[in-house]
């Protein structure tokens, strides 16, 4: 039984530190929301009164953060120091964050003798209640080696993606593919609709060619076709994830034609006060 300390208890963290829970490890958890907190605790979980608590006396500390910022924040801002963490301690954050600040939390973490990993997710929530997460994973193979029995609770692919920062870059990668194809999809199906095609069939149609992804698999046909908008990815968060690829891809020279196009419709969407709703909500924006 490992000692795990797990901050951010939203959409994703909640069933990922459920999992470990069930694992028979004893996890203590930290998020601001009372509700979420309420719902850790009735499936076995130890409620902090911090986040800084949550680091006291851990093995293996997760942080799962709406943005990078949040992690800088617990580390770098409160002054975390080699004291705060038993000896051995594995830090491994599952944010998606810009791979920047995940840079600096390694080299910070590096320098006070603490092992990281940038460990982002892929997939939905429900893949993450199952623990069918696909983990994209940043750091050296012996730190890996260390903590694969706990990433293996939570997911059922593990990419090692390389070294320190390379688990980030490669969720903002992929990030950037489906927010951009996203919006894509939502002119397709829409061109589709007013062209008078079956819709049903224009996706069977789609599947069996070049023109398919993963919005036309499952995003699509479970939300925007459903005329449903409950959340699975939320659209503010598509759209700081493809910012973050937008500006990385400034700092390193490469064009993104299309990520900054995209970019104006989603902006679009959240200075419509629509930012909550799932991403699949494109749909609507791009009628005309």
């Amino acid at each position: 039984m490992a000692k795990i300390g797990f901050i951010g208890l939203g959409t994703m963290g909640l069933p990922m530190s459920i999992n470990l829970i069930n694992g028979d490890h004893k996890v203590t958890g930290f998020d601001k929301n009372p509700d979420k907190l309420s719902a850790f605790q009735r499936a076995g979980g130890e409620v902090a009164k911090s986040s800084l608590e949550c680091i006291e006396d851990a093995q293996f500390i997760i942080t799962m953060l709406p943005q990078s910022s949040d992690v800088y924040e617990i580390l770098i801002n409160n002054k975390v120091t080699t004291n705060s963490f038993l000896p051995g301690t594995i830090f491994i954050d599952m944010t998606t964050s810009h791979p920047h600040t995940t840079d600096k939390l390694h080299k910070h973490l590096s320098k006070i003798n603490i092992e990281m990993l940038d460990a982002p997710v892929g997939r939905t929530s429900t893949m993450a209640a199952s623990g069918k997460l696909l983990i994209m994973v940043g750091g050296t193979k012996t730190t890996l080696i260390k903590a694969e029995p706990i990433l293996n609770l939570m997911g059922s692919t593990i990419v090692h993606c390389g070294g320190a920062g390379m688990g980030s870059r490669m969720k903002i990668v992929n990030n950037y593919m489906t927010t951009v194809t996203n919006l894509v999809t939502a002119e397709t199906l829409n061109l589709c609709k007013k062209s008078g095609l079956d819709i049903d069939l224009a996706l069977k149609t789609m599947r069996q060619t070049t023109a398919t992804n993963g919005h036309i698999d499952k995003s699509y046909p479970a939300r925007a076709l459903q005329n449903n908008y409950d959340p699975i990815f939320a659209l503010e968060l598509a759209y700081k994830d493809l910012q973050i690829g937008i500006d990385l891809a400034e700092q390193i020279g490469t064009p993104t034609v299309l990520g900054k196009e995209a970019s104006k419709v989603y902006k679009t969407g959240i200075d419509k006060g629509l930012g909550k709703l799932d991403w699949t909500y494109m749909y609507e924006l791009v009628k005309g």
